[in-house]
């Protein structure tokens, strides 16, 4: 495995932060300087972990984001708070594991049993 280098002045998003491997994404993005965007839908669920990385990383900057991503009205609101902090990200993590039975669907009437797990990168 290579090392992580700095990434002071990159701009991280990160869903599924609250937990899992998100969680721990989110702590070494931060913990390497980046400024992370926690994308989750619990803001009490969300604040240990942005506690936990303000003790870990005095310097680091970290803040929730509102998102349910099984709602496109809640992916827009997302986008639209993301975009209104001019911050401009270098990388989306996304961390979403399956949560509900096969048969369930979300409010835009789609299956909500699909699982993601990837990270894209812009590094420029």
């Amino acid at each position: 495995m290579t090392a992580v280098p700095r990434l002071k002045g990159k701009v991280a998003l990160v869903t599924g932060a609250n937990t899992g491997i998100g969680r721990v994404t989110a702590r070494e993005l931060a913990g390497h300087g980046a400024h992370v965007f926690l994308a989750c839908r619990s803001e009490a669920r969300t604040q240990p972990v942005i506690d936990e990385i303000a003790t870990a990383y005095p310097d680091a900057a970290a803040e929730w984001l509102p998102l349910e991503l099984g709602d496109f009205e809640s992916v827009r609101r997302c986008a639209q708070l993301f975009h209104f902090s001019r911050a401009a990200f270098r990388f989306i993590c996304s961390s979403t594991m399956p949560g509900s039975p096969a048969s369930a669907v979300t409010p835009d009437r789609r299956s909500s049993s699909r699982s993601v797990s990837t990270i894209w990168g812009i590094f420029c």
